[in-house]
């Protein structure tokens, strides 16, 4: 789903569109083995950092959000989680990664391992071969100095329904095949 935002405000629309996705997700799989993961994709200056303060904030967090450039993490514990299935936001920011040996030491593989994670990542594509296929991804776009399109790609489903055609195309062949 594409947004067109013209004001920094209009994030809030995309956060609560997110949320309802990342919560639909969970209630469609059931209980997941592992976090939901989600990359934010764009250049410097599209709105990343600043839809994170957005989200943070449907999620009742009243912390100050910053990116976490330099620490490359940051962890917020949700003090609602009734109210979601989560108990840490973690936001990562992969932006000065140069590979994925640089992971380990900041607990990147533990904190996707458990499904009480909801884990955000700036500059996914630098990491690309560390993160799970169902990975959802918003592109952020700038456009001029007050707007920007943002785009939800859900790839959860898309993964769900290419299994699906990859189980039947197998079918097929072994029917063909006697």
């Amino acid at each position: 789903m594409k947004f067109r935002i013209e004001n920094e405000g209009g994030l809030t629309r995309v956060a609560d569109h997110v949320l309802n996705h990342l919560k639909k997700l969970v209630s469609e799989s059931g209980s997941s083995n592992k976090a939901i993961i989600v990359g934010l994709c764009g250049n410097l200056g599209s709105g990343k950092t600043t839809f994170m303060k957005y989200f943070a904030k449907e999620l009742g967090i009243t912390e100050e959000v910053t990116s976490p450039t330099f620490i490359m993490r940051r962890r917020f514990r949700l003090s609602g989680s009734e109210n979601f299935p989560w108990k840490n936001l973690y936001h990562f920011d992969m932006y000065r990664v140069e590979s994925t040996d640089e992971l380990g030491p900041i607990g990147f593989d533990d904190t996707i391992a458990n499904p009480e994670n909801l884990v955000f990542i700036e500059w996914p594509e630098k990491i690309a071969s560390a993160l799970p296929r169902k990975t959802t991804k918003i592109n952020f776009t700038f456009i001029d100095e007050n707007t920007r399109e943002v785009e939800v790609i859900e790839s959860p489903r898309a993964s769900v329904i290419t299994n699906v055609f990859r189980r039947l195309a197998q079918a097929f062949k072994n029917v063909f095949k006697k």
